[in-house]
């Protein structure tokens, strides 16, 4: 019971020096981000502004830290542009599959988009 105390101790301790001194979260996605904190930039925006790799389709955080500690990879286009067919720590499959998602990702907006056959359509 004494170890449980001092566990709940040193979490409350930084649970309200987080409470007090705010807790910065970004780059790392959060459960809930509201919309704009105090009028300030989205996650989204800022996600999208800086490239971030948390805005390719099914990479994990921990992922996206392999990335960059191993291959020097922080961004959408340079996981979209990498040449390599492996990087260590991620299995290859995996790894084709988020440099897809990337390449996708990198494309153009009206590129994603489907579009509407001309012909007859109005």
């Amino acid at each position: 019971m004494t170890e449980f105390a001092a566990y709940f101790r040193a979490a409350k301790a930084r649970f309200v020096d987080a409470c007090i001194n705010g807790v910065e979260a970004y780059p790392d996605p959060v459960a809930h981000w509201p919309p704009s904190v105090h009028g300030g930039p989205s996650a989204m925006t800022c996600a999208s502004r800086d490239d971030r790799l948390t805005l390719v389709y099914g990479l994990r955080t921990d992922q996206a830290r392999e990335l960059a500690e191993t291959a020097g990879i922080s961004t959408v286009a340079e996981l979209a542009a990498c040449t390599e067919d492996q990087v260590p720590g991620i299995t290859p499959s995996t790894f084709h599959k988020l440099r897809r998602q990337a390449r996708f990702r990198s494309r153009p907006a009206l590129t994603r988009m489907h579009r509407r056959p001309t012909s007859s359509w109005r």
